[in-house]
């Protein structure tokens, strides 16, 4: 059961964990994780529930942002790390050649510009410039490597140490497969390094708040 505690109030919040933590004494509950919880929100989880175990979190090559506070936080408070949006929602994959060739519905995140697409909620001019040369930066290192980049940013994504999984969407058992085969021989540190240097220019624009789906200034993780 998943449910977004991130718009409540602190005292509904803290009475909302107490409770998991009564359920978790009573052996109804196994573990207790959280989703999109940053450092401040992580803190007054544990007050009420020292058991947290994991903490879910948005990570891929174009969106770095809980590199800067969140993963490092959870790591120091004991909290192990599920990474989501591996592929971005296709993003990170060979399905688009282009960023206007991706779906509006995937365009709402703001790596794009709010202005083109009608469900985006951010309202920002987005980084469609900087996001199309870290692709574009990326797509050459699959030329010298022989990689796609499906498989360049699945195996980016369980390179870090701090990161205990990854979850990936698969549409079909081929696809499944392939995401499966694509970590079987991890990148080397020199790699890693290298996609890094690509996409830290994209990181440092977008800043430190991993709300994808919203302004800086409407931050649901804290």
């Amino acid at each position: 059961m998943r449910l977004r505690l991130g718009t409540l109030t602190v005292t509904r919040r803290s009475g909302f964990f107490a409770a998991l933590s009564r359920l978790q004494e009573q052996g109804k509950v196994r573990h207790i994780g959280v989703s999109n919880f940053a450092r401040p929100t992580l803190e007054e989880a544990l007050a009420c529930c020292p058991d947290l175990a994991v903490n879910e979190l948005p990570h891929n090559l174009l969106s770095r942002a809980i590199e800067w506070e969140a993963l490092p936080a959870s790591r120091e408070l004991g909290l192990g790390v599920i990474g989501y949006l591996a592929l971005l929602q296709g993003v990170l994959t060979d399905l688009y050649p282009t960023l206007d060739d991706i779906p509006m519905w995937q365009r709402r995140t703001r790596h794009f510009d709010a202005r083109k697409a009608a469900a985006a909620r951010h309202a920002l001019c987005g980084e469609e410039q900087s996001t199309a040369q870290a692709l574009a930066a990326l797509r050459a290192v699959c030329r010298d490597s022989g990689l796609t980049l499906s498989d360049l940013a699945l195996k980016w994504a369980v390179a870090n140490r701090d990161v205990a999984c990854s979850l990936v969407g698969s549409r079909s058992p081929s696809k499944l497969e392939a995401n499966v085969r694509a970590v079987e021989h991890p990148l080397s540190a020199e790699m890693v390094r290298r996609l890094n240097a690509i996409t830290d220019p994209l990181k440092e624009r977008l800043g430190r708040s991993f709300d994808y789906y919203e302004g800086p200034d409407n931050d649901r993780t804290r």
